[in-house]
């Protein structure tokens, strides 16, 4: 049995007449007509359209699914045979990481345990011993650390007193011009200028200088527009190389009533501490 569907039809009767008080314009009322459905056609092309959206639509979900699943850490829905291979190579790899870390843990935990063994096994005090000389006694190990801090010391020394002969040429110029600051300063009863911008001080010409200028710095005057910031640079800490103790007196300083001689003297004292040493002998405090 067919079944029927209603479509309107706009054909003219001829048994409708317009009447006086019909507010109508004259055109006739549509007509409707019934057709089966068998005679309603589609066409072949929007169907297929139809079709092809819908398998693109349900690829990309798939898609989605896929990466989202993987963004998880959950197993993602694979397809095709690279994305499974390529899935089979990221957990492979994923496993040897694991393992890798794994492994370092361990080799960590057994440095940590054989440090920890060693330091318990080793005694709280030591001393010179003549039975224990493995590695030499406990003055050997002392003076085998010492010789490894004045290795490069040692070293340069040597370089630098290449083609001199007298004591007094082994003093570096810079340290000379520090124990003469340091003579002239006790003769005129004042401290010694050992600061690291005496020799380099900035002059007028400096641009630093210029511009502390033009902001109403004077020489002299402290910083800050008070003025009453500090005058003299910040100064480096003075660096002590010999292991002397509280209240120990150092007799090659230079003393206020030292005569000629006795400056001399006290200064191829400090050029003794740079004479060449091939062979990092310790260098000890010279006294008389």
């Amino acid at each position: 049995m067919n079944e029927l569907c209603t479509v309107p039809s706009t054909a003219p009767s001829n048994s409708a007449r317009k009447r006086r008080w019909d507010d109508s314009d004259g055109n006739p009322s549509p007509v409707v007509t019934t057709l089966p459905v068998s005679q309603i056609t589609t066409s072949p092309a929007t169907s297929l359209s139809q079709i092809n959206s819908e398998s693109e639509f349900e690829k990309a979900k798939a898609l989605i699914r896929a990466k989202a699943a993987a963004l998880l850490g959950g197993a993602p829905i694979i397809d095709t045979e690279e994305e499974k291979k390529r899935a089979k190579a990221i957990e492979e790899q994923k496993m040897m990481n694991s393992i890798y870390e794994k492994v370092i843990q361990q080799q960590v935990l057994l440095a940590m345990e054989a440090s920890k063994t060693r330091e318990s096994n080793k005694p709280k005090y030591e001393y010179d011993s003549d039975e224990e000389t493995e590695g030499g006694t406990w003055e050997h190990k002392k003076r085998h650390q010492e010789m490894m801090k004045t290795l490069e010391w040692a070293r340069d020394l040597t370089e630098n007193a290449k083609g001199k002969h007298h004591l007094s040429d082994f003093l570096p110029p810079e340290e000379l011009e520090k124990f003469l600051e340091k003579v002239k300063a006790v003769k005129e009863g004042r401290e010694a200028d050992f600061s690291d911008y005496a020799k380099y001080k900035i002059q007028e010409d400096n641009i630093g200088f210029k511009m502390l200028q033009k902001a109403g710095w004077k020489e002299g005057e402290g910083l800050g527009s008070k003025g009453d910031g500090i005058v003299q640079p910040i100064n480096k800490g003075k660096v002590s190389f010999d292991q002397s103790g509280i209240g120990v007196e150092k007799v090659h300083e230079v003393q206020q009533d030292d005569d000629d001689f006795e400056v001399y003297r006290k200064r191829m004292m400090l050029a003794y501490k740079f004479r060449p040493n091939p062979l990092n002998n310790p260098r000890r405090p010279y006294y008389s």
